[in-house]
């Protein structure tokens, strides 16, 4: 039986493989992803808790201060919520299943976090009947 002896070419390891050409593109390309997701949450965070905030009593209450003030809170609780399950990773944001689940979640997460600091601060978020 003949052995054949193979001799290593040390130019073959410094090249790019496949899977590091992916995992650059995805880098690349979450960074930007990432920004506008979390540009876009931050926005519709705002935009949905201030139009809320404007129908309910509580404009009577604390002003428009006051609405800026807990529309700041909230949007941050909200994209800490999205952090915390992860929303913004790309492949999350490509399997829709996976990504509605996950903001479902978030979603009553800030809802839980909104009720309790509404408890603890007594703003009285509520809608006058």
């Amino acid at each position: 039986m003949n052995r054949r002896t193979v001799q290593r070419r040390p130019e073959l390891d410094t090249q790019l493989s496949v899977a590091d050409l992916v995992e650059s593109i995805d880098q690349r390309t979450s960074r930007h992803l990432r920004k506008v997701l979390i540009a876009g949450d931050a926005a519709a965070l705002a935009i949905a808790i201030s139009s809320v905030l404007l129908v309910a009593h509580f404009r009577a209450v604390r002003g428009l201060d006051g609405i800026v003030v807990s529309t700041a809170v909230f949007v941050l609780a909200g994209i800490w919520m999205m952090r915390s399950a992860e929303l913004w990773l790309a492949r999350v944001s490509a399997v829709r299943v996976v990504e509605i689940t996950r903001i479902t979640r978030a979603l009553f997460q800030t809802l839980l976090a909104m009720v309790v600091f509404d408890r603890v601060v007594h703003l009285g978020l509520y809608i006058p009947s």
